[in-house]
Parts: structure tokens; C-alpha cells; sequence
């Protein structure tokens, strides 16, 4: 995480120069965006793994969790 702060430190470096505003606000969105988003995978891998590991049959698992369980099984078998 260490690049993720000198990017941050850069942007707020350059956001003090009033040409550049528009960019820096544009560039902070998607900083934004990726950090949130990489937060977001990372709790739901979490959450999967703590599903699965609870040993519950697939039959009492939603839909999602199905698929996902024969996505896992399927990319396992071509792995092998």
C-alpha cells in the first residue's frame, strides 16, 4: 500500500496548482474507485471462504453460492 500513499501525496501536491483542478479531481475519482473496489474483493473473498468453510451442503446455499462452488470446481478440474 505504500505506492496507493505516494500516489495520494502527488495528488495532493499537485491539486495545489489551480490548472490543474479539473484533472486532479478526475484522477481522485478513480483512486477513489480503485481503492473502494479492491476493498469490496477482498471482503467478499472473505466472506466466501468463511461460508464454505461452515461445511454447509450446496443444497442449502443460495443460487449464487452454487455457482460459484461449480465455477471453483470447474477451474480446479482444468487445473489438475
Amino acid at each position: 500500500m505504500f505506492w496507493r500513499r505516494e500516489e495520494i501525496i502527488r495528488l495532493n501536491i499537485r491539486a495545489n496548482q489551480p490548472s490543474e483542478n479539473a484533472t486532479i479531481l478526475r484522477a481522485g475519482y478513480l483512486l477513489l474507485y480503485s481503492s473502494w473496489e479492491g476493498f469490496i474483493r477482498s471482503i467478499a473473498n472473505l466472506y466466501v471462504v468463511f461460508v464454505f468453510s461452515r461445511d454447509i451442503s450446496l443444497h442449502d446455499l443460495r443460487d449464487g453460492f452454487q455457482a460459484f462452488s461449480a465455477k471453483f470446481l470447474k477451474s480446479k478440474q482444468f487445473a489438475n
